[in-house]
């Protein structure tokens, strides 16, 4: 792939990949040339932004922030698109074109040490004679309690405000999940958010929600009852582009 062509590529991967999610979303890419190093900033290789603008209330993309959605799209664009040796990073925002990426300095050596000096033998001092062991048992305070973990909040009981977005995402997942074997997760999802998307997936035959994880991690997970194994060529389109040389 000609690097004149990896903006039109980028577009192309993005539009698919976001096809293929489900969300409706308009894309902005250009191309930015390469800059000199000034006395504030360095030098920056030629790259490409693209700035994508959801229609209507998309979960997992809200402008203006970062979201574990959008590094997976700006990551699946950089490996598709940039296979071979030639390369332009893929920066992707959600509502605007991002900041544009900002190599990092090089280490600087670490100063040289002073040398060593000998230093002096410090005066040896008188040894205590040792305690004994029941004494010094008597001295101890009383053992402080392990803290106690406070109770998880069962979630399968907690009542919450309805959110049609997020309850029509749920039943969408629930379909999807029932319909082709696959399992599908969301996250990193509030309780409030996992109780709306379970309570959308109620009424789906052939299919369960469940809760794992902790903490920021927890997630959401849809589980067919009859799961299908993979099929043995990849859903994504196949691009005439040579194997992936990246050194990562």
């Amino acid at each position: 792939m000609e690097a004149k062509d990896k903006r039109a590529h980028a577009e192309e991967v993005l539009s698919e990949v976001l096809k293929r999610m489900g969300v409706q979303a308009r894309l902005e890419v250009k191309e930015l040339a390469a800059t000199e190093a000034t006395a504030d900033r360095p030098a920056t290789p030629a790259s490409i932004s693209v700035a994508l603008f959801p229609e209507g209330d998309t979960p997992g993309l809200t402008v203006g922030k970062r979201s574990p959605v959008a590094d997976a799209l700006q990551f699946l664009a950089n490996k598709i698109v940039n296979r071979g040796p030639d390369k332009k990073w893929i920066n992707l925002g959600v509502g605007a074109h991002p900041e544009p990426r900002q190599p990092k300095p090089p280490p600087q050596p670490a100063p040289a040490a002073p040398p060593a000096q000998a230093a002096a033998p410090a005066p040896q001092r008188p040894q205590k004679p040792a305690k004994k062991a029941g004494k010094a048992a008597d001295q101890k305070g009383p053992e402080q309690p392990d803290r106690e973990r406070p109770p998880e909040i069962d979630e399968s009981k907690l009542e919450v405000p309805e959110n049609p977005a997020l309850m029509r995402l749920g039943r969408a997942l629930a379909e999807k999940a029932a319909q082709f074997g696959r399992f599908y997760a969301v996250l990193p999802t509030s309780p409030v958010e996992r109780v709306n998307l379970r309570n959308g997936a109620v009424g789906v035959n052939d299919v369960s929600v469940k809760f794992d994880g902790e903490g920021r991690h927890r997630r959401a997970v849809f589980v067919p009852s009859n799961p299908k194994p993979m099929p043995k060529k990849s859903v994504m389109p196949d691009y005439d582009d040579e194997e992936d040389l990246d050194e990562e």
